[in-house]
């Protein structure tokens, strides 16, 4: 052919797996030709130490003699035995079979190479494969990337094609070459010749003819008559297996497989099939006549239906241009194949039908109204649903009609217009509940899930008890949205775990329930009912799981329901500017497909978001048009929901009286929508705003159906952890709960105790209704709830040193006088006692201002004259959120789980423990003792991140370290090793000198024998491997 080879480019994979060669008795690289075998055994014993000997022309009587004299005489340089292009010479192959033969005599440690085009048919090559004992590169190893075919271009003969479009020239001619180094040679050849990136794109004539001389040249040519013509067969398979072979190959599919896989011509698929490559592929369908080709597809077509292989039939169908076939197969399982994920090639294939055979298939047209309807283009869909019922009309098939009704009906669920919905289902619909069980048990679904959606539970009640009348299944995900709207949130849940579970033991892709469901689906229902039951992560899992296969089926409307449900599962994990980006995303796609219906839950999340943030107005006005939107498709749930939060929007605007009277409002309609859940949380709101009102009667009657409501539905999770709906501080409702168990009585004040109990609250008396935060590393901040302390509130600067020290005393019950003594060590003690008193009293003034007088305290204890800060529930101390998440990283054996957990203890710590008292004795210990521990984490997070290859994030931890304490010796060693890695080590030895200077004037010390090991080090260039580095970071 005098096609030039390919220069010997291979990925640096390739070379390293072949170095593993001496660790094996036999290498065998194995690949057709084109792939650079020879190559790459030039390449990588090119600057080897070793000896290559060929014994193919050595006498059959002495071979083996000299094999071994040869071994022992390589004393300084290793033998190797390598048999280049072994099944293309006789005599070779028949020296490499005497080799194997004698496999057991040869000397140990005497590696034999080999390259061929095929697999060894070989027991002996079998029996150490078995073994463990042979080591293997294909094609996939000598396959170039495109950053090798990148370079490729990048060489001096071929600058002037990669400065013309080197991106798309490499993506063009690896999408044709898949990395075939032959292929990839011709294809820049014609580039050079003047030929055009968009004919290598089109795969022209003139790009792939030059590639079929090759092929046939140099890979086919060899291969007997018998199997070039079952190659032909073959091609026309997009797809092989050797069920798929059988159909062409009855009775002997396996043999062929095999052969065919032995010599080394199948490609793997992403679905776990095996395929051939494109351009042999197409030269292969080349040379077979059209008649031909045909007349296969045909035959294939009919045996993949037999076999419900509908998929494949579809592509041999199109291939056969069998148009009636194909067209009569789309009618009856088109939209199954839509579900299956086979969107648009269905859609294509109904296109590439004549208008004659549409016209006489009306059912095509509901397939189309169905890819139309997945892919929301709501109005192409039902004007497809209307040509389908209008043109099955005329045909006289009524079931035709029936499913495009159906698939109307389905338009407007999907796109929240249940007013036209029930119109199609009392009218169209109602003669067709005659009909067949399982058109009935469709039918009575979309009744229930209309009635859903509009607010008639009742309706929809009496439908699922008519199904459970008629033994009819029902559809779990359908009840499932029925229990959430009417507050049975655990019952919800339960069933769509088992559908779950269920679809994933049948073998069901996501994306397959999710094109049935769209955005009803299980996954996205989920991800609501746990934002209600309060478990963000489950949450976030779930919708992010949705949003996944909604974007994999190509359903913008699932997407943007996703994104609200992402929504919801940030704002209840405290991720506010999160949540407020994934509402605004979903906005924006129903924007984008022009259904700003399916909006309501977006405006609702963004109303309850804005609340919390105290953006009032934008609350309001969010919710205003939530509420009009839910109203305008009779949506009373969503639109009770977005009262509830503009009801809260009043409620943290302190206009309290609207907000009791929203809440009241929103109570009604939950007791209409019969939702026990909302009637609950409702009852709560008013409670909340009726104690802000000190409203004592309207205070008590709402407690006692808050409560009621949490013992009969099961929902004490409300106060237990934060919920969709719950108010922005969890601890708000505490005090309603301390008042119903000292005031209540019965089962309702035995709820607020229990539930007191699991808060770990029940030893208090009083309760202001917030958190307190306390920041104390690097600055001093208090915050009661979203209020923080200012300096004016505390009245007495005794108060806020007396706080100050109980925080240096966690845990700890200290004595009036060792107070006394520690914060007033020189004042009388008449003088003393009445300084006590005054602070400690402005102190819990500050901490609760609404506290009444002579009432206990809710965080300051006193047991007799000894006193301490309370850590219950609602006390947040960064400090202790540091040591805490620093022990676990320290203690941790897991080294990512130990990066997790140090990286946010090192969040935490900001600076020194209480900063503002720096003089004051009491301090000292603690915060020496968690800068010790700031210094002991920080150099493990800043090891492994040097292990890990963080070399950046290695020297930020690296600089904040000496920004706490300019000495700290290990935090420039991390430095030095950090800048070395980024081949500045300029900047590594300016650093050891900082060190160098900085401890002679601080301390007149010099570096460590660690430090200097590792400046010598790196002057020698001597620093490399991770163990290394670590162990030298923290000097162990």
């Amino acid at each position: 052919m005098g096609i030039k080879r390919p220069k010997a480019l291979f990925r640096p994979s390739s070379l390293e797996r072949l170095g593993g060669y001496r660790n094996f008795t036999l290498t065998l690289v194995i690949a057709p030709a084109g792939y650079g075998k020879s190559e790459l055994l030039n390449v990588y014993f090119a600057d080897k130490n070793v000896q290559v000997i060929d014994p193919t022309s050595w006498s059959d009587r002495d071979w083996h003699r000299a094999l071994s004299e040869r071994f022992a005489q390589a004393t300084l340089r290793p033998l190797v035995v390598i048999f280049d292009n072994l099944d293309r010479n006789a005599k070779r192959f028949e020296r490499f079979e005497q080799i194997l033969a004698h496999i057991q005599e040869l000397p140990p440690g005497l590696p034999v190479v080999a390259t061929l085009r095929e697999s060894p048919r070989h027991p002996v090559v079998a029996t150490l494969v078995r073994q463990g004992r042979v080591l293997e590169l294909y094609e996939h190893h000598l396959a170039l990337s495109e950053e090798e075919v990148r370079t490729f271009l990048l060489e001096e003969e071929w600058l002037s094609i990669a400065d013309r479009d080197d991106d798309k020239i490499v993506s063009a001619i690896m999408h044709l070459t898949e990395g075939w180094p032959a292929l990839v040679h011709i294809a820049v050849r014609y580039l050079l010749r003047g030929g055009t990136l968009s004919s290598i794109q089109s795969y022209s004539d003139d790009v792939l003819r030059p590639m079929f001389e090759y092929l046939d040249a140099e890979v086919l040519q060899p291969f007997p008559s018998l199997i070039r013509g079952a190659l032909r067969d073959v091609a026309l398979l997009p797809a092989i297996d050797r069920e798929n072979l059988d159909m062409l190959f009855p009775g002997y599919a396996a043999a062929v497989y095999d052969e065919l896989e032995r010599r080394r011509l199948l490609w793997p698929t992403t679905e776990g099939k095996r395929r051939l490559h494109p351009v042999l592929r197409r030269m292969l369908l080349s040379e077979t006549p059209e008649r031909t080709r045909r007349k296969v597809h045909t035959e294939l077509a009919t045996r993949c239906r037999a076999r419900g292989l509908v998929a494949e039939s579809l592509e041999h169908w199109l291939e056969a241009e069998a148009w009636s076939p194909l067209a009569n197969m789309l009618s009856e399982d088109g939209s199954n194949l839509i579900l299956l994920g086979h969107t648009r090639r269905v859609f294509e294939a109904i296109h590439a039908l004549p208008e004659g055979i549409r016209r006489q298939y009306p059912r095509l047209s509901l397939v189309e109204g169905d890819y139309y309807r997945l892919s929301a283009e709501y109005s192409a869909a039902m004007r497809c649903y209307e040509r389908a019922e209008h043109d099955c009309a005329a045909q006289g098939d009524e079931e035709g009609v029936l499913k495009a009704v159906e698939g109307a009906v389905l338009v407007y669920l999907d796109t929240v217009q249940p007013r036209q919905a029930d119109q199609l289902l009392r009218t169209k619909l109602r003669a067709a509940r005659r009909k067949e069980t399982s058109v009935n048990r469709r039918i009575l679904h979309f009744i229930a899930e209309n009635a859903i959606n509009i607010g008639r539970p009742r309706r929809a009640e009496k439908i699922f008890r008519m199904l459970k009348r008629l033994d009819m299944p029902i559809d779990a995900t359908i009840y499932s949205r029925y229990c959430l709207r009417t507050g049975r949130l655990q019952e919800a849940y339960r069933l769509l775990i088992r559908e779950e579970r269920e679809a994933e033991e049948h073998g069901l892709k996501p994306e397959v329930t999710l094109r049935k469901y769209g955005f009803r689906d299980t996954p996205l229902v989920l991800a609501f009912v746990t934002a209600l039951l309060g478990e963000a992560e489950t949450s976030k899992n779930k919708a992010e799981s949705g949003l996944l296969s909604a974007q994999a089926s190509n359903a913008p409307f699932a997407q943007a329901v996703a994104w609200s449900r992402l929504g919801h599962a940030a704002l209840i994990s405290g991720e506010l500017k999160t949540a407020e980006s994934n509402y605004l995303k979903s906005l924006a796609l129903f924007e984008e497909i022009g259904v700003s219906r399916g909006s309501a839950e977006a405006l609702m999340g963004l109303t309850y978001l804005y609340a919390r943030l105290g953006k009032f107005d934008l609350a309001m006005s969010y919710g205003e048009r939530g509420v009009a939107l839910a109203q305008a498709v009779s949506d009373g749930w969503i639109a009770a929901l977005i009262e509830l939060g503009i009801g809260m929007t009043a409620y943290y605007r302190q206009d309290w009286r609207y907000a009791s009277m929203l809440f009241e409002r929103v109570y009604a309609l939950a007791v209409k929508l019969r939702d026990q859940y909302l009637e609950t949380f409702s009852a709560l709101w008013c409670a909340l705003a009726f104690h802000a009102q000190e409203e004592e009667a309207s205070l008590r009657t709402w407690l006692i159906r808050c409560l009621e409501g949490v013992k009969n539905g099961e929902y004490a999770f409300l106060f237990l952890r934060q919920t969709f709906y719950s108010p922005r501080d969890a601890l708000a409702p505490v005090p309603l709960l301390i008042r119903a168990r000292d005031v209540l009585d019965g089962e309702t004040a035995q709820t607020a105790r229990l539930l007191l109990e699991r808060l770990g609250l029940a030893h208090l008396q009083t309760h202001p209704g917030y958190t307190l935060h306390i920041e104390a590393l690097g600055i001093f901040r208090v915050m009661l709830g979203d209020t923080p302390l200012q300096e004016r509130d505390w009245q007495r600067s005794n108060a806020k040193r007396l706080f100050q020290y109980f925080l240096s005393y966690l845990d700890r019950d200290i004595s009036k006088e060792r107070i006394c003594a520690d914060l007033w060590p020189d004042a009388e003690e008449d003088v003393v006692e009445q300084q006590f008193k005054v602070a400690l009293n402005a102190l819990n003034n500050a901490l609760e201002p609404r506290r009444k007088a002579r009432a206990p305290s809710a965080y300051i204890a006193r047991q007799g004259s000894r006193y301490r800060l309370r850590r219950t529930m609602g006390v947040i101390i960064d400090s202790i959120q540091f040591e805490h998440a620093y022990r676990i990283g320290l203690e941790a054996t897991d080294e990512h789980a130990a990066m997790t957990a140090l990286e946010e203890g090192f969040r935490y710590y900001r600076g020194d423990f209480l900063p503002d008292n720096l003089y004051d004795p009491w301090v000292e210990r603690e915060r020496e003792r968690l800068k010790m521990l700031y210094f002991k984490g920080s150099e493990r997070l800043a090891e492994l991140y040097v292990r890990h290859g963080r070399i950046d994030d290695a020297i930020t931890v690296a600089e904040t370290m000496i920004a706490q304490d300019p000495s700290w010796e290990s935090a420039y060693r991390i430095l030095m090793i950090a800048y070395y890695h980024k081949q500045n080590k300029a900047a590594a030895l300016r650093y050891y000198e900082t060190l160098v200077n900085v401890l002679d004037a601080e301390l007149s010390a010099s570096p460590t024998t660690e430090t200097e090991a590792v400046v010598e080090a790196i002057r020698r260039d001597a620093l490399s491997s991770s163990n290394q580095v670590s162990q030298r970071v923290t000097g162990m």
